[in-house]
């Protein structure tokens, strides 16, 4: 069924699949804050599977070198072990 605003099931699963080939387009070709802006923007409209949690965890952790990013890093973490309960991305934080 539609929504008044146009907005139905199958409008919305095209977009998250949108979503998701542009991101793994980024993360191919490198594209790292254009990919980080494009997961912030993902995470915020839709959940994210364990699978997608780990590679931006793991993106984030190995780029990290500045005390900053590492601490965003740190972060990106406790956002992800709050969102989803799941014993790779906890074992990820722990490492």
């Amino acid at each position: 069924m539609q929504s008044p605003h146009g907005r139905g099931p199958s409008r919305t699963l095209a977009k998250s699949l949108a979503t998701l080939q542009y991101v793994n387009l980024l993360r191919k070709c490198k594209l790292r804050e254009k990919l980080r802006t494009a997961r912030e923007s993902m995470q915020e409209r839709y959940p994210l599977t364990e699978q997608l949690w780990l590679e931006w965890l793991h993106d984030e952790a190995v780029a990290a070198s500045s005390i900053t990013e590492i601490e965003q890093a740190h972060q990106l973490f406790q956002k992800a072990v709050q969102d989803y309960l799941s014993i790779p991305i906890w074992k990820a934080y722990i490492e």
